[in-house]
């Protein structure tokens, strides 16, 4: 290993603005190998980890939000068929009582206001 002393590159006496190139590190395949091998530990404990404790509280917290929340496109849905029936329900009860105020006043023909009664 070389050791760089800082303080010998930085004397006070050097003129402000200069460089200092260094030697270049040259690589021992030694330590290339013991490198890569440490970083295989390291790759393989965190692969361990992400599958032990990551994996398995993503799936309860998965879990949980089906439980809890369900799909939002459910409840449009849902809304979409409440409001559809409260439509229906207020045309069929204006058409009954429609129908029995128009029978009570002597007048039969009842097509003409309420023209869509029939698909109901």
């Amino acid at each position: 290993m070389i050791k760089y002393d800082i303080s010998k590159a930085a004397k006070p006496s050097r003129p402000k603005g200069t460089i200092v190139i260094l030697p270049p590190i040259h690589e021992r395949i030694s330590s290339v190998k013991e490198y890569r091998a440490l970083l295989r530990r390291i790759l393989r404990e965190m692969a361990k980890e992400v599958r032990e404790s990551v994996l398995p509280a993503y799936k309860a917290d998965r879990q949980y939000k089906k439980l809890v929340g369900d799909n939002k496109w459910w409840f449009v849905a849902l809304t979409g068929q409440v409001q559809q029936l409260q439509d229906i329900s207020s045309v069929m009860a204006a058409s009954s009582c429609s129908g029995v105020i128009l029978a009570i006043k002597g007048i039969e023909k009842v097509g003409f206001l309420f023209p869509n009664i029939n698909r109901l």
